[in-house]
């Protein structure tokens, strides 16, 4: 039985069959869950819908101040897929806006006509590095895999005026440990 993340504790049943070397997984999701929106399952006006999740798709992580969104994404799409996705989840399930930081309180509202910058790690596993833009493509019409991500990526998003400006700041709160927090206060 593979492993799922806990992202998935309102899927309400789970089918795993396999044919020839790609396994398939399918996940149903009630039209009443409030399970995380992937591309894995959607729900509409009183049905279910069952998407196949294939070897064809990679998972990102993708993060914007304390939020971590997980998503399957098909790694062969256009970014511009993964965008129109991600702003279909954000405007659902954040209407009045991200937050960008805890201390102090911060919050980002979603523009009415967004636009996205994606950015990874300068250096994997070292958040204290920075970010660098993903570039895209011209109305974002590479790949996730043309633009280097992989299964289980870590893609900051943010919001951008110009889709050009090269100058973008991602803004990410990462978990700290306990020792860091006791160290703060005292």
């Amino acid at each position: 039985m593979p492993f799922f993340p806990f992202f998935f504790f309102n899927v309400v049943s789970l089918e795993s069959e396999s044919r020839g070397s790609s396994p398939e997984r399918s996940f149903r999701v009630p039209s009443s869950s409030c399970a995380p929106h992937t591309s894995l399952a959607t729900a509409e006006a009183g049905k279910s819908q069952v998407t196949t999740v294939d070897d064809g798709h990679i998972s990102l992580r993708l993060k914007h101040g304390i939020h971590t969104i997980f998503m399957f994404a098909d790694a062969q799409a256009p970014m511009s897929e993964v965008t129109k996705e991600l702003l279909e989840l954000l405007s659902e399930r954040y209407p009045d806006g991200l937050t960008t930081a805890m201390a102090p309180q911060k919050t980002m509202t979603i523009p009415a006509n967004p636009k996205v910058a994606y950015g990874v790690l300068n250096v994997p596993n070292d958040p204290s590095r920075g970010w660098k833009r993903i570039k895209t493509g011209e109305d974002e019409s590479k790949t996730p895999t043309a633009c280097g991500l992989k299964n289980n990526s870590i893609v900051a998003f943010t919001f951008v005026s110009d889709p050009e400006d090269g100058d973008v700041l991602f803004e990410v709160e990462w978990p700290k440990d306990d020792d860091e927090m006791y160290d703060q206060a005292g």
